[in-house]
């Protein structure tokens, strides 16, 4: 973790340490967090601490969890463990998956999606929300995400939005109305985003051209045709009465 060039900050410049990983006490290995970017590494076997600098600093400088979101019918928040089974249940389901993948995913491949989900919030500063009404009943799942897909052409220069909803949930504008409280928060953060679309999903194609996103072009994904969309912050349709 060390910076390769060896910091030499002065780490009596900077407050105490924020955050510690691992054994940080005496003989022990770990890493202590501070403010600027600024590292103190302690190699086993004690000895001072070694300043340095870490590589991906505006990782550390993002939020750590999701914000909440609120519309009229819905809350949004961070994945949970607690989410588990509802979000198992929706994946399940062949009106969720028929236009995403054509595979039902398994119990052990939501709770990844969840543990992703959550991770990434840590790392970027953005991510995915669960929706549920005011019942407490599962939406659906919404939000960005850093997919890093094996896509021609590449989708990398943008978070992609993603956008899943319960069975149940379809055809209701719930959709709309969580991904313009999205859009909202990300319009002020983040410049433009991506998304995919299968080009039979007219569903879809109609709620992205809704909200501002407009064809790039078709790409390929899985040896399969795919629509890629980009929207810029502030795009038309973004509004909460334009998107319903």
């Amino acid at each position: 973790m060390p910076d390769g060039g060896g910091g030499k900050e002065n780490l009596c410049s900077v407050a105490s340490p924020s955050v510690t990983f691992g054994d940080t006490s005496p003989g022990g290995a770990g890493l202590e967090a501070y403010d600027r970017g600024v590292f103190a590494w302690h190699g086993e076997g004690g000895g001072a601490p070694f300043p340095c600098r870490w590589r991906y600093r505006a990782a550390m400088q993002t939020s750590p969890s999701a914000p909440i979101l609120t519309t009229a019918r819905l809350t949004l928040t961070g994945h949970a463990a607690a989410d588990l089974e509802d979000c198992a249940a929706m994946w399940s389901d062949p009106r969720v998956y028929a236009m995403i993948g054509g595979q039902p995913r398994s119990r052990e491949d939501v709770w990844i999606r969840l543990l992703r989900s959550i991770g990434q919030w840590t790392l970027f500063g953005y991510g995915t929300w669960v929706a549920r009404d005011t019942a407490g009943r599962l939406i659906g799942e919404l939000g960005l995400m850093e997919t890093r897909r094996a896509i021609t052409p590449s989708i990398d220069a943008a978070p992609e939005i993603g956008w899943t909803l319960a069975g149940d949930a379809h055809g209701q504008g719930y959709a709309s109305e969580a991904l313009a409280a999205i859009l909202a928060w990300t319009d002020a953060r983040i410049p433009s985003t991506t998304c995919i679309i299968d080009p039979a999903n007219a569903a879809s194609i109609r709620l992205a051209d809704r909200l501002g996103y407009r064809l790039r072009t078709t790409g390929l994904y899985r040896d399969a045709p795919i629509l890629i969309l980009d929207r810029a912050a502030g795009s038309a349709g973004a509004g909460v009465s334009a998107a319903r």
